[in-house]
């Protein structure tokens, strides 16, 4: 199952709400930052970052943000359903 266009965390003043607002998580293969969004829509949101200095070039860029898409679909029934999501990769995510 695709994720829906309405998932997509597309607006760079959403995005920067959920970094100065939300909730940090480090883990090995990426930074996860959860901003919950009380009465705003029913399906959570997210946005996935994968920069040159972090993860390398674009082909590991683009591994690294399928894996995190793939992540995010398998498991976003485990989530609150009115949240956004910031997935940053880190080097490790293709170890």
């Amino acid at each position: 199952m695709r994720l829906r266009p309405g998932q997509h965390l597309r607006r760079q003043s959403d995005i920067r709400d959920v970094r100065q607002q939300g909730i940090r998580v480090d883990c090995r293969a990426f930074t996860l930052w959860l901003l919950a969004r009380p009465g705003g829509g029913a399906l959570p949101r997210a946005c996935f970052v994968a920069s040159t200095q972090a993860v390398g070039n674009a082909i590991l860029r683009n591994r690294a943000k399928r894996r995190m898409r793939e992540l995010f679909r398998r498991r976003q029934d485990l989530l609150p359903a009115p949240c956004d999501l910031l997935f940053v990769a880190r080097s490790q995510v293709n170890s």
